[in-house]
């Protein structure tokens, strides 16, 4: 059995809502989403 888990549920995880794409809308080749926020900053709030 596999289980899914929506990160969006975990608290902290995102600090806004992702954009939410449907897989009968996603295209063949599928989907590059934008980051929010440079990877960097992950880095830098460690600090």
């Amino acid at each position: 059995m596999i289980e899914f888990i929506d990160l969006e549920d975990i608290e902290g995880v995102f600090r806004e809502p992702l954009p939410r794409i449907t897989l009968d809308s996603l295209p063949e080749a599928g989907a590059w989403l934008p980051p929010f926020r440079s990877l960097r900053s992950l880095l830098e709030s460690r600090r």
